[in-house]
């Protein structure tokens, strides 16, 4: 059996530790960076921008159909898959 050396193998070892909290530490700015709220805000400034940034994401856009429109779209469409499976 090969003799290890074990000095060349903690060193090996311990570099490749500090690498890793290396990128655990940058990751954890970067989270941090990213949720953070803007410079130069306080924490009540802060939350109205998260809560009004929240609405407008859940604002529904398109439009809106009456529903007799609605029927009328619905009847072209099946039109159109009749005349469809009637050609085929």
């Amino acid at each position: 059996m090969p003799k290890v050396d074990t000095a060349k193998l903690l060193a090996a070892m311990e570099q490749e530790r500090d690498e890793i909290d290396a990128a655990i530490k940058t990751m954890n700015r970067t989270l941090q960076r990213k949720f953070a709220p803007p410079s130069g805000t306080t924490k009540r400034t802060a939350r109205k921008t998260v809560k009004s940034a929240s609405k407008a994401a859940t604002k529904k856009k398109g439009r809106k159909y009456t529903k007799a429109q609605r029927e009328a779209m619905a009847e072209k469409v099946k039109a159109a898959w009749r005349r469809k499976k009637e050609g085929s």
